[in-house]
């Protein structure tokens, strides 16, 4: 799970201050719950569970935290309270303990899983266990959640298939002044990110997360295109040339043969979707790098690095059935029978690549970049879309029939995301719908 940095709003001294006295009558009242009050003082300074059998009202442990604590600190926060909120998720029918809303707007800000005090947050189906399947279902009515026992806080986010973490804190040492009276900066720093919470502040950081995360799109897909043009195909970013080396002047095509523009792309597109691979763990997440490592041990090889590992990973690895291979090796790469790794061009396995521009590519831009999925990823589809529709146009001329000659085309990602709105997210829903009942 990614933990995204943010700028936070600062918080006033008098808050700080108002808010330490405002948690103090919080936990002072907890205490006085347990049969014997110093159940209290062992919980937070020794991080012992309890049972219903030490309160003096027997109920289930986290309804102390849910009521005495959480839902007094919701709307001390601001917001008003919701509780049980059924959702429906890949997991079936999920309830939220509670879901803050903004009284202002009437706008779902975040679910809200409450756990006994010490529970393990990160545990399955503890805390963030519960949060998640919330958060993916079509069916949440807000992006965020917050996972707590009432002493751990962790905020987190919904965004695009991952999970990611935007602020955590913990109140134990709050909580354990009411026996030492004494408020450190540590303590202080607590209820600052506590009071980060408030509906304005909270506010600030979304509408924050998305600037950062646009930002951050825009200034990657920048980057990664100007170094992706220069180091593939040898131009600046107005199309000039560069002088020195590249992958397609490092390209030999067969004799009779020259469509170098066109394997250079296919030959970006086969390491790119390697690289998604390794980050799904579909394949060891470093065949890559291995490969070129062991490449580099040995050097004065007569072959290529692209003629001994890279042509044979292509077309009798990953296109070949698992019981059609000669290196056994390699019974650990799943056949890909999608047509990446066909060939595409007449007599494309002739080809072969000079190892500068081979490596010009793969250590500056495979393994410079995180290429995948996962929720640190800097390269994830929809931008490499946007390469894909600005490296087009060196394998054609706009406005000519030769994309659909070669069968390239880009389609925006607003588009695509409409087409399987309305297509495929329906029929998939439907049947994880009839499967779970």
């Amino acid at each position: 799970m990614t933990i995204l940095k943010f700028k936070f709003p600062e918080i006033p001294k008098q808050e700080i201050d108002d808010t330490y006295k405002f948690l103090i009558n919080i936990f002072t009242e907890v205490k006085k719950q347990f049969v014997n009050e110093s159940t209290f003082e062992r919980i937070i300074s020794k991080n012992e569970t309890y049972s219903s059998e030490q309160l003096k009202t027997e109920q289930k442990p986290e309804e102390l935290v849910k009521e005495f604590i959480v839902r007094k600190i919701l709307n001390y926060l601001g917001y008003n309270i919701r509780t049980e909120t059924k959702v429906r998720s890949f997991k079936g029918l999920r309830w939220a303990d509670y879901l803050a809303i903004n009284p202002r707007t009437n706008k779902d800000m975040f679910y809200v899983e409450v756990e006994p005090f010490n529970t393990d947050l990160f545990a399955e189906n503890k805390g963030l266990g519960q949060i998640m399947p919330l958060l993916l279902s079509k069916m949440a009515s807000t992006e965020y959640g917050i996972a707590t026992d009432g002493l751990k806080w962790i905020l987190v986010k919904y965004d695009e298939g991952n999970i990611k973490e935007i602020l955590r804190f913990n109140l134990n040492s709050v909580a354990y002044s009411i026996y030492n009276k004494k408020l450190d900066n540590q303590e202080k720093k607590e209820i600052e990110n506590l009071l980060l919470l408030k509906i304005e502040n909270f506010e600030i950081i979304t509408n924050d997360y998305l600037i950062k995360a646009e930002e951050s799109k825009k200034e990657i897909s920048k980057k990664f295109y100007l170094e992706y043009i220069r180091y593939v195909f040898g131009k600046d970013e107005n199309g000039n040339n560069i002088s020195g080396s590249s992958l397609l002047s490092s390209i030999i095509p067969p004799l009779g043969r020259d469509q170098k523009e066109l394997f250079a792309l296919i030959t970006m597109n086969r390491l790119m979707f390697i690289a998604f691979l390794q980050d799904k763990n579909v394949v060891p997440n470093n065949l890559l790098e291995s490969l070129y490592q062991e490449y580099k041990s040995h050097p004065n090889q007569p072959l290529t690095f692209y003629k001994s590992f890279l042509n044979p990973l292509f077309y009798e690895v990953f296109n070949k059935e698992k019981n059609e291979r000669t290196k056994e090796d390699y019974n650990n790469i799943p056949y890909l029978n999608g047509g990446l790794f066909r060939e595409n061009i007449p007599d494309e396995k002739e080809y072969d690549i000079k190892d500068d521009g081979m490596f010009l590519v793969l250590e500056n831009l495979i393994f410079n970049y995180k290429i995948g999925l996962s929720g640190d990823s800097q390269l994830r589809p929809e931008i490499l879309g946007y390469i894909f529709e600005k490296t087009v146009n060196y394998i054609s001329e706009s406005g000519t029939e030769q994309r659909k000659a070669e069968g390239a085309y880009y389609t925006p990602d607003d588009v695509v995301n409409f087409i399987i709105e309305k297509t495929i997210s329906p029929i998939i829903f439907n049947k994880m719908i009839k499967a779970l009942r």
